[in-house]
């Protein structure tokens, strides 16, 4: 699970237990497991994380819920923030071109292809099996980049960062990238 999914989970569940002391405790275990995935992000905002659901299993009072889930909302905004500033790339969107999405159908493997898609916008270095730029511009993939899909296999794409995504524009052997390029 990306941890950008992970947040919203975690949010999702807080959600499900304002004003809901009943709910809360049983809940609770698998808050803290899930925010102990949270420290691979900053160590420091999920201790203070599971601090807040500290603070929520000692609550007697249901009044006393929604201002400890609206904190711990906060800092889980926070870290969410940190998990796009801490990629190379710097984006959270991606979007797909009509080559792109046929050329996905055509290789079958979809699992390994997302898989790659999320490795490519949560790498948080550059990495030239990654991120590396195609050896010469042409008018259809002028300034693109590309990572190894398998190998032979190539993901093409393009980062624009005024609209903060990717631009996934195709994928295609290493055989046809030299015919063009």
């Amino acid at each position: 699970m990306k941890l950008e999914d992970l947040i919203e989970e975690i949010k999702t569940r807080l959600e499900s237990l304002r004003g809901n002391i009943s709910k809360l405790y049983p809940a609770l275990p698998g808050l803290f497991r899930a925010t102990e995935q949270l420290s691979l992000i900053n160590n420091n905002l999920a201790s203070e994380i599971k601090a807040r659901l500290l603070e929520l299993n000692s609550l007697t009072n249901e009044s006393e819920i929604n201002p400890k889930i609206n904190e711990i909302e906060l800092i889980l905004t926070s870290l969410k923030s940190q998990i796009k500033e801490d990629t190379y790339l710097g984006v959270s969107d991606k979007f797909y071109s009509k080559d792109y999405k046929n050329a996905k159908e055509v290789y079958r493997n979809t699992k390994l292809v997302n898989k790659k898609e999320d490795e490519i916008m949560q790498s948080p270095s550059y990495m030239d099996r990654l991120h590396e730029p195609l050896k010469k511009i042409t008018k259809k993939y002028g300034h693109c980049l590309h990572a190894r899909l398998t190998g032979n296999l190539r993901i093409i794409y393009k980062v624009e960062r005024e609209k903060n995504r990717i631009l996934f524009l195709d994928i295609m052997s290493h055989d046809e990238m030299d015919k063009l390029f």
